[in-house]
């Protein structure tokens, strides 16, 4: 299968009769980068949810039926902002899965993923508890 250029990328999807082929091989190589990718976020989301001693299963966003929702919400936080983004250039620059891969974790690191993911879960976790507090007051 032929590397595609950014170049090529553009003009294909820029083109009103773009070739199949070549967007059949743009969503296969954007699809497996996704793939990896998420898997990455997905370790930082339960490594989020270990040290701040969440369980990982209790679900919010991802079903009672999904063993470890939480990780999955988590992840969520990041994946449009750093994966999504990623896989397309990716794709576009015909890189290997484990170019790809490192091109991730060195954008997971610049963005401080991590520290993101700590910093929403706390303040979500202290604006629930204000709610709490708030409704329990009501309450007497």
């Amino acid at each position: 299968m032929q590397a595609i250029q950014a170049q090529d990328l553009k003009s294909i999807l820029h083109s009103k009769r773009a070739n199949l082929y070549y967007l059949e091989h743009c969503r296969l190589l954007v699809n497996g980068g996704l793939d990896h990718g998420n898997y990455l976020a997905d370790g930082l989301g339960a490594t989020a949810a270990w040290v701040l001693g969440l369980p990982h299963a209790l679900a919010v966003l991802h079903g009672k039926t999904r063993r470890g929702g939480l990780v999955f919400d988590i992840a969520d936080l990041i994946k449009d902002a750093v994966i999504l983004p990623q896989a397309f250039l990716s794709a576009s620059q015909g890189h290997t899965e484990q170019e790809f891969r490192q091109t991730c974790i060195e954008a997971l690191t610049r963005t401080e993923a991590l520290d993101f993911m700590f910093d929403v879960l706390k303040r979500t976790a202290a604006s629930v508890s204000q709610m709490a507090m708030a409704d329990k007051g009501n309450e007497a």
